[in-house]
C-alpha cells in the first residue's frame, strides 16, 4: 500500500479492533484480484516461433485489458502506465521477432499500436510530472516555489485535458473493434500470416535474437564517453529497453536463475539511462510551458525565474546521470558479463562445446 498512508492506517485500526480473527481480505469482506502486471508466460522450447508469439502476445494483451476500467475511472496512474507498457512489450516483441510474422501484418500491426498509444503520450508525461512535484519544489529555493505553484496549475491542466481524451478514446466503438481484432489475430498461430521463420524453434530462435541484440548494445556502450550527444545516449535507452523486453519474454525458455542476474544487470543501467531522458525531456517541456504562458501575464516574472531555477538544477542531475552511466556500462559490457550472455544464449557454440574448459578462448569478447 505503498503511497496510500491514511488508507493503510484506516485498515490497521479495523483490523486490530476486530474480535472475530481471520484473514484481513475475509473481515474486510474484500475481492481477491487474480491481476499481475507481470504475468507467468509458459513456452515450449522447440514449439514453433510463431505459437509462442502468439502466447506472448496474448498475455500481454490481457494485462492491457484488465488496466482499462482504472485509467477510465482515474483510480491511480499506474493503470495508464502498466496499460502503457503491456502495449509497448507487445509491440516491441513483435519488432524483434522478425520473421515470425509476414511483412505486410507486422507494419499494419505497429502502426496500430502506435496510433492506439499516442492518445496517452500527453496524459502520461503529465503523470510523471504530478507524481514528483515534491521533489520539484525541493530541487530550488522557496523564493521560488510561487512560480512552480503557477507552472503546476499549467501542468495539471493540460493532465486533465488528455485524461477527457484518453477516456473517451479508451470508451469509444473504435478502440475496442480495434483491440479485440488484435487479440483476435493471436488467438490462433496457424490464423496468423507467417514470416520466413514462423517455424523455428523458439529456443534457438529467441537465443539468437538476444545475442544479436546484446552485441549491438555492447557496440554503441562502447561509443559512450562524457561528451556524448544525448541522441546517441537516447538511442542506447531504446536498444536496452528493447534487449530488456527481449529476455523477459524469451525467459521462460532459459535458466531462470541465469537470466534474472542477467536482467539486474541491465535494469541497473537501464535505471539511470531512464532517468537521464526524463531529466531531458523535462527541461525541453519546462520551456515550452514557458513559451505558452503570456510574457505580461500577472505570474510571468515568477515563472520564468521557477523555470530558470529548475531547468539549472534537472542539468545538473542529469550531468551526475552521465556519470552513471558511463560507470555502469563498464559493468554491463564487461568479459564477464558478455561471458555470461555467451554461456547462455550462444546455443551454437554450447552444442558444438557442452564443457569448455576455462580458457583464452573464452576470454573472447561478444562483439569480437
Amino acid at each position: 500500500m505503498r503511497g496510500y498512508s491514511d488508507s493503510h492506517a484506516l485498515i490497521c485500526g479495523i483490523l486490530e479492533n476486530m474480535e472475530k480473527p481471520g484473514l484481513p481480505a475475509e473481515i474486510l469482506k474484500l475481492r481477491i484480484s487474480d491481476y499481475t502486471s507481470k504475468p507467468d508466460i509458459r513456452l515450449s522450447e522447440n514449439a514453433p516461433v510463431r505459437t509462442s508469439l502468439c502466447i506472448i502476445v496474448q498475455t500481454f494483451l490481457q494485462v492491457t485489458r484488465r488496466n482499462e476500467p482504472g485509467v477510465i475511472d482515474d483510480i491511480d496512474t499506474e493503470f495508464l502506465h502498466q496499460w502503457r507498457v503491456s502495449l509497448r512489450k507487445v509491440r516491441s516483441v513483435l519488432t524483434l521477432f522478425k520473421g515470425a510474422v509476414d511483412t505486410e501484418t507486422l507494419d499494419q500491426l505497429k502502426q496500430d499500436f502506435r496510433d492506439i498509444m499516442q492518445d496517452t503520450n500527453m496524459m502520461r508525461d503529465r503523470d510523471v510530472y504530478l507524481l514528483s512535484k515534491d521533489d520539484y519544489f525541493a530541487l530550488v529555493p522557496p523564493h521560488a516555489h510561487p512560480g512552480l505553484e503557477v507552472l503546476f496549475e499549467l501542468l495539471q491542466q493540460d493532465r486533465d485535458e488528455a485524461f477527457g481524451k484518453v477516456k473517451a478514446m479508451l470508451k469509444s466503438k473504435a478502440y475496442k473493434k480495434q483491440i479485440k481484432s488484435i487479440q483476435k489475430l493471436f488467438e490462433n498461430p496457424e490464423d496468423l500470416p507467417k514470416g520466413p521463420r514462423a517455424d523455428a524453434p523458439s529456443k534457438v530462435f529467441a537465443a539468437d535474437l538476444v545475442l544479436k541484440r546484446y552485441k549491438k548494445v555492447c557496440t554503441l556502450a562502447g561509443k559512450i564517453t562524457e561528451k556524448t550527444p544525448d541522441e546517441t545516449i537516447h538511442e542506447l535507452r531504446i536498444q536496452c529497453k528493447k534487449l530488456r523486453y527481449l529476455i523477459e519474454s524469451a525467459q521462460p525458455l532459459f535458466d531462470d536463475k541465469q537470466v534474472k542476474s542477467l536482467l539486474k544487470t541491465l535494469k541497473g543501467l537501464q535505471d539511470h539511462l531512464g532517468s537521464f531522458n526524463d531529466l531531458s525531456v523535462q527541461q525541453v517541456t519546462l520551456a515550452q510551458c514557458l513559451d505558452r504562458y503570456p510574457g505580461t501575464g500577472p505570474n510571468a516574472k515568477a515563472l520564468a525565474e521557477s523555470i530558470g531555477a529548475l531547468t539549472a538544477m534537472l542539468y545538473r542531475k542529469q550531468l551526475e546521470e552521465r556519470r552513471m552511466i558511463i560507470e555502469n556500462l563498464s559493468q554491463f559490457y564487461s568479459p564477464d558479463t558478455q561471458g555470461a550472455f555467451r554461456a547462455l544464449f550462444d546455443l551454437k557454440r554450447i552444442a558444438a562445446n557442452p564443457n569448455p574448459e576455462t580458457g583464452e578462448q573464452d576470454k573472447n569478447q561478444v562483439d569480437s
